[in-house]
């Protein structure tokens, strides 16, 4: 909660705490305010967020995240690309653009 109000003034943070604590919302709120007030459609091939995490299971997790705290704002297209799965669908789906990348390195 202490972070948000930082977040939402164009502020940069780091947060480090421990699991359950709501690092996540701390990061994802305020950017799916910023998109909610900030309407308009991703150009094609592109993302307006791109999240990076270190993990497939994080960034999992963050992906799940957004799409439940986004869950009222449409469209709200999220994706996902990490190692390990085919690649072509991970390809299709930010074809069209997407509001929020979550993505792994490697």
């Amino acid at each position: 909660s202490q972070t948000i109000p930082i977040v939402l003034s164009g502020r940069d943070v780091v947060g480090i705490a421990q699991t359950g604590t709501g690092k996540t919302a701390a990061f994802a709120l305020p950017i799916l305010n910023h998109l909610n007030a900030n309407r308009f459609r991703p150009e094609r091939k592109t993302c307006r967020v791109l999240v990076l995490s270190p993990t497939r299971e994080l960034s999992g997790q963050i992906a799940d995240s957004f799409a439940a705290y986004g869950k009222h704002i449409r469209p709200l297209d999220i994706a996902l690309a990490i190692g390990g799965v085919p690649i072509k669908r991970q390809i299709r789906a930010v074809g069209n653009g997407v509001e929020v990348l979550v993505a792994t390195p490697g």
